[in-house]
């Protein structure tokens, strides 16, 4: 209503102002005669009233707007004849499905999988220190082993050092060279500075391979997570020893004189064998590792 109301009361004013401007325009614009004529003055006399001389109207003539010529009748284009087969629905198509590929084999040979191993975990030092045959099955045996207490020098992972083992003889008594532990450093720090995460997809990633293998050489109803977590538990049974480390040579091997530590399992005294500050950077990583395990479980 009020948009009705304001556009009625402009409408008379716009149509004034309108008509003003046309009236201006045709004042000022109009073209003048060629030859303007001069008032002529008479003498009249003074009672003799002069009536007005009146010009004759200049004949209106009133300009044609429209000539029949103007308008032609446009000729409408011919009617197009539709069909029925035009006007019927085009027959569905169903859409052709496009099978998937199926997926690759996963890639087991020890190539593939060493390369796997550098890519997740990123360590380039491991090219050095991971062996290049067999590594599936000695993981799997290692893990047996290792959850049954038992180790075989046949199934290690890595490569000794170079560095051989030495001990040092103080007050008659021999201990182990703190050199024999540090040369274990980088084994150490290599396994600690990997990502659990990067970890636990590595092993998901080859689990059905681990699997298959592991249950080939297993006890009946031992899976392959139960006995992972039973050889993480036993390298977390080991004991952290304090320095100097004292043993004793019986003829072509190295005991250690502590009948603890001489009854630990083979594993845990491989361990011990890494030194204090290298067991303890291990077992650190063990937890994690278990407790990831855990989680991934539920």
């Amino acid at each position: 209503m009020t948009d009705q109301s304001n556009g009625s009361s402009k409408a008379p004013i716009l149509i004034v102002v309108v008509v003003l401007a046309a009236i201006l325009a045709v004042v000022f614009l109009w073209p003048k005669s060629e030859t303007d004529v001069q008032p002529v003055a008479s003498v009249l006399p003074t009672d003799v009233v002069a009536e007005p001389v009146l010009e004759p109207a200049e004949p209106v003539v009133e300009e044609e707007l429209f000539t029949e010529d103007t308008f032609t009748v446009a000729e409408l284009p011919p009617a197009v004849e539709v069909t029925n087969s035009e006007l019927e629905t085009p027959e569905f198509i169903e859409p052709v499905q496009v099978e998937e590929p199926s997926p690759e084999p996963l890639d087991v040979s020890d190539l593939a999988v060493k390369q796997s191993i550098l890519a997740i975990t990123q360590m380039p030092v491991l090219s050095t220190i991971l062996i290049n045959e067999g590594i599936l099955d000695k993981v799997v045996a290692t893990v047996l082993n290792t959850a049954e207490n038992k180790i075989s020098a046949n199934t290690s992972l890595a490569t000794a050092p170079s560095e051989a083992f030495s001990v040092f003889k103080q007050a008659g008594r021999l201990y182990i060279e703190p050199s024999a532990f540090t040369r274990y450093n980088v084994y150490a720090q290599t396994f600690a500075e990997v990502e659990t995460d990067n970890l636990i997809a590595l092993l998901d990633q080859y689990e059905p391979e681990l699997v298959n293998k592991f249950t080939e050489i297993a006890p009946p109803g031992m899976t392959f997570h139960d006995a992972v977590l039973a050889a993480i538990n036993v390298l977390l049974d080991t004991p952290i020893i304090k320095l100097p480390v004292e043993v004793s040579t019986n003829r072509a091997m190295y005991e250690f004189t502590n009948p603890q530590l001489e009854a630990l399992s083979p594993p845990q005294k491989q361990l011990l064998r890494m030194g204090p500050y290298n067991v303890r950077i291990v077992k650190r990583k063990l937890r994690e590792l278990r407790e990831a395990l855990a989680d991934r479980a539920q």
